[in-house]
């Protein structure tokens, strides 16, 4: 009996065509991209041409002032980690500040966070209906002074929800708080625009 696998929200089979692309970089492009020499000033041209076709895909604008950055990590919860702890860090003053994050999220925002806790920070949670969508009107409420970052996934990892991350960037920027999503398990699947998502 031919098996379905159901579980593309956790992990998607590579397509054939990115196994392809990625073979070719392999084998034509293997220089460092830092290097100054021919083949690693080629390598170079290669990843900037994949970066700013991918930033395009996410809407993202590498030409505005100040550019949208593209950082490519090894998976989701290393960009995870770096987005919760360099934010929350950069913005704290140097002192412990409020993170929030979203009932739902993956453990590599969670522990994070944490991970942060237990430096000092407060962490709340902000819940969700029984539907598993946040409750945003529920966000201004627990924002405080001390806010350095919410986190709301933009699709769930499991169930598939889809959260209102448009609908709580306008609350993050009239606070100035910055808002972070996890989009992982949304991109390639549905479109994703960060410039619409704001």
């Amino acid at each position: 009996m031919d098996s379905i696998y159901l579980d593309h929200n956790a992990t998607t089979p590579l397509r054939p065509e990115v196994a392809e692309a990625i073979a070719r970089c392999h084998a034509e492009g293997y220089a460092n991209p830092a290097s100054q020499h021919r083949p690693g000033q080629r390598a170079r041209r290669v990843l900037d041409d994949a970066r700013e076709a991918i930033a395009e895909l996410l809407g993202a604008n590498l030409s505005a002032s100040p550019a949208d950055r593209l950082i490519f990590t090894s998976g989701g919860t290393e960009a995870n980690t770096l987005a919760v702890l360099g934010i929350a860090r950069a913005a704290s003053e140097s002192k412990p500040g409020q993170v929030i994050v979203s009932a739902m999220e993956h453990s590599s925002v969670i522990e994070p966070a944490e991970h942060l806790m237990q430096q000092g920070w407060r962490l709340d949670t902000l819940g969700v209906d029984p539907h598993g969508v946040v409750r945003a009107e529920r966000l201004p409420g627990l924002l405080t002074p001390d806010a350095r970052l919410l986190s709301v996934m933009l699709g769930n990892h499991e169930t598939g929800v889809l959260q209102p991350v448009a609908d709580l960037a306008p609350i993050c920027r009239d606070a100035g708080v910055p808002l972070h999503t996890d989009a992982v398990q949304v991109a390639g699947k549905l479109p994703v625009d960060f410039r619409a998502l704001d």
